[in-house]
Order: C-alpha cells, then sequence, then structure tokens
C-alpha cells in the first residue's frame, strides 16, 4: 500500500500557509485602518521618530522633512512644504490604497515671525482640501522651547478645537532639562523616545 504521509505534510504545508497568509492580510487591513501622518517643524518630525521607536501599532509609517514648517510657512499653499506633504500622501495612497485618516498638526509659532489666527484656520482648510474626511488632530509645541511663543501657540490650538474645526491632540508632559537639547527646545535622543510614548498611548488606541 502506498504511503499518504508526503500527500498529507504537503496538505498540512498548504493550509498553513494560507492561514499565514490569511492572519497577515489581517494584520495589515488592521494597521491600515490606523494610519496617520504629521503637519508642522522640526519638533514633531523628532516626535514621531520617537513614536516609530517605541509604538507597535506604527500608525506613522514614515517620517518627512518638515524642518522650519512654522504655522505660517504652512499657510502658503506655495511653500514648498506642500509639495512634501503631496509626495508622501501619494506615495501613502500608492502603497496602501486609500489616503492618511489621521492628520496630526502641531502649531510651531516662533517668536521671530507673525502668525495670525487665520493661518492657523487656513493649515486647516489646505490639509482639508487634500484629505476631506480625515480626523485632525492639533497640539501647541511641548514646553521648553525659548525660542517659541508657547502661549500664543496654546491659545490657536483652542481655538481650532472650539471652533469644531479640529480635535484636541497630545499635550506633552515638559520635558526635562536632561531631554532637550542645548538649544532648550528640540528633544534630544532620550526627549524623542519620551514625546514617542506619549504619542503611542495618545494614538495607538484609535
Amino acid at each position: 500500500m502506498r504511503s499518504r504521509a508526503p500527500w498529507l505534510l504537503a496538505a498540512l504545508v498548504v493550509a498553513s500557509f494560507i492561514i499565514l497568509l490569511a492572519l497577515a492580510v489581517a494584520s495589515a487591513q488592521a494597521l491600515a485602518k490606523n494610519t496617520a501622518q504629521y503637519v508642522g517643524c522640526s519638533n514633531p518630525l523628532q516626535a514621531v521618530g520617537g513614536y516609530r521607536t517605541v509604538s507597535t501599532v506604527d500608525a506613522f509609517r514614515r517620517t518627512y522633512d518638515t524642518n522650519g514648517g512654522t504655522v505660517e510657512r504652512w499657510a502658503d499653499p506655495t511653500n514648498v512644504l506642500w509639495e512634501r506633504f503631496d509626495a508622501e500622501l501619494a506615495a501613502h495612497v500608492s502603497k496602501y490604497g486609500k489616503p492618511m485618516d489621521v492628520i496630526w498638526f502641531q502649531l510651531c509659532v516662533v517668536k521671530a515671525r507673525p502668525v495670525t489666527d487665520q493661518d492657523a484656520r487656513d493649515v486647516v482648510t489646505l490639509i482639508r482640501q487634500r484629505l476631506p474626511v480625515a480626523t485632525i488632530y492639533v497640539s501647541p509645541l511641548g514646553e521648553p522651547c525659548d525660542k517659541a511663543d508657547l502661549p500664543y501657540g496654546r491659545y490657536l490650538t483652542d481655538l481650532l478645537v472650539n471652533e469644531g474645526l479640529v480635535l484636541r491632540g497630545p499635550v506633552f508632559v515638559p520635558l526635562k532639562p536632561s531631554e532637550v537639547r542645548a538649544d532648550n527646545c528640540h528633544p534630544n535622543a532620550e526627549g524623542k523616545l519620551v514625546l514617542g510614548q506619549q504619542m503611542a498611548d495618545f494614538f495607538d488606541p484609535l
């Protein structure tokens, strides 16, 4: 009598492959429901870098260059920042078949550059033009940051939330002196992880 063992083994291998493939697809779909991107300056760029180190969900799939992205620059539809954002959006759609579901807008307000209430509203409008159904969360810059107008950033956050334009995003615990670079504004390696963990606590359950 011919042994059936090889056939049974082959069947088990195929069945195992199908199960693993189904689990992989399910996992990818679960992640895809939670994809996010950010708008802001170097601070959210660094915070997202820390987030991607600590998060098990990885809603923010990539970082991109937002250095110098203060509110009034994002309010200008011709600024190069929007070219970078649009490139990220196109790459995301190409890879995942859909745009991001969540945008995190951190309001970077620098004392040396004038910003208006309307500038903040205009940034939200420009996001909405690209992502009409995305959920937008807004946060002010966290402490410390000597060159930032932190009170005005908090005011703008409240303004956008109270006008119903956005939802309130994570509010960061002030970084310790040992977690900040010499400029007393940007997080160091340790500070990035601290911010990243707070981001994971906020965004990963969404």
